[in-house]
């Protein structure tokens, strides 16, 4: 006899389940259509970043960046190579390599802006999300949920004014880098531009400032006292209130 099975038959033997099995059926149904209904955000949301990168054709070429050198400080010596004067460009700076930055500094600076770095392409959907909930619950742009690369095209071509418009800007551009430079490129640019209080931009010439150090010989400590700058560079400075700047150490630390 042939086990095949019509449609009525199927439905005669769902009709005769226990009630516990139809549950049990209908929960399993129910938490795969949640599941779907999940993926299915997750994709729309994916798919219309990628719509408005398409889209946004009069946003800046993020493709300058592999050229780009930002204005550095000229330091003037006599014969006996002692220090006369430093001419600052638009900026108090001094480029280094990625590879002549301290471990310890790299470590404290990608788990306090974004620990997810190496493996988002760009964005990160649950940072954006938390402070999504965060700025709809005020009112108003508080928090940015921006990854490091999201921060670096702001730095570099966007102005510092908190929109909501803007950080969809800031979202296309960075996936647009993304594509563009490797992680370590990003990373090692973002370092190099990013502003650490008192006219100090760039990680090499804050290292001098404040610990009279080479970025490359930064401790631990002094590390997470740097990471703690970046957020708000004067307020936790070690100059303007010491008591602060370790309240955040310790913190960037922990």
């Amino acid at each position: 006899m042939s086990s095949f099975k019509t449609f009525e038959d199927k439905q005669s033997q769902v009709q005769t389940l226990p009630s516990f099995e139809f549950l049990k059926k209908v929960g399993q149904i129910t938490s795969g259509t949640l599941l779907s209904i999940t993926m299915l955000s997750s994709s729309v949301l994916a798919g219309g970043l990628v719509g408005l990168a398409i889209s946004f054709r009069n946003l800046p070429d993020v493709r300058q960046l592999r050229n780009f050198i930002p204005s550095e400080t000229t330091y003037i010596y006599d014969i006996k190579g002692k220090l006369l004067a430093r001419i600052h460009g638009e900026a108090n700076r001094q480029v280094v390599p990625l590879d002549q930055i301290s471990p310890n500094l790299k470590r404290a600076v990608l788990t306090s802006e974004d620990s997810r770095f190496y493996e988002h392409h760009g964005i990160n959907p649950g940072g954006i999300g938390r402070a999504a909930l965060v700025n709809f619950a005020s009112g108003e742009v508080r928090e940015g949920g921006s990854t490091i690369t999201m921060q670096l095209v702001k730095n570099i071509f966007l102005s510092q004014k908190r929109a909501f418009t803007r950080k969809i800007v800031e979202a296309v551009l960075a996936i647009r880098l993304e594509q563009v430079l490797s992680k370590d490129e990003i990373l090692e640019m973002y370092l190099n531009q990013v502003y650490w209080g008192h006219n100090n931009y760039g990680v090499q010439t804050a290292a001098r400032t404040y610990f009279k150090k080479s970025a490359q010989n930064l401790t631990l400590g002094e590390s997470a006292m740097m990471a703690g700058l970046i957020q708000a560079p004067e307020e936790f400075s070690p100059f303007v209130s010491m008591k602060l700047a370790k309240q955040k150490q310790k913190a960037e630390g922990t």
